[in-house]
């Protein structure tokens, strides 16, 4: 038999909230997981075809100068379009482009399935008026 000792709360020594300081805390890895569920569930609007001459010259710049692109491809799944592939062209292999996603990971994707890229240059993350001169 164990006794269980329940210390009056004006004899405490601090004063706790209970578990009102754990509403809305979740795991950082729970949080990216719910996001990329949420992108991969939001239909994808389709943007216009481009042509093979324009990808490649956006697919040469995200390698070239390590712009950020996001990229749609032209593969329908019920009734939608795939979610974007946002990252950077690292190279090309067996026909096919890599690019290293946003979260690191790397996708082959052959340029025949490319629909549709659109490009910006990656933002600093420091100010130049904040840098030691």
């Amino acid at each position: 038999m164990s006794v269980v000792y329940d210390v009056p709360r004006d004899k405490w020594l601090y004063d706790d909230r209970g578990m009102m300081k754990w509403m809305g805390f979740f795991m950082s890895d729970h949080t990216m997981y719910m996001e990329a569920e949420q992108r991969s569930e939001a239909p994808a609007l389709p943007r216009p075809i481009q042509d093979s001459k324009r990808i490649d010259t956006l697919l040469t710049q995200s390698w070239t100068k390590k712009w950020t692109i996001s990229i749609q491809l032209g593969i329908w799944r019920n009734g939608q379009l795939l979610p974007d592939l946002k990252g950077v062209v690292i190279g090309q292999a067996n026909h096919s482009v890599v690019i290293q996603e946003d979260d690191g990971t790397l996708r082959q994707i052959l340029p025949k399935d490319i629909r549709n890229i659109t490009a910006s240059q990656n933002e600093k993350w420091f100010s130049y008026e904040h840098t030691i001169k």
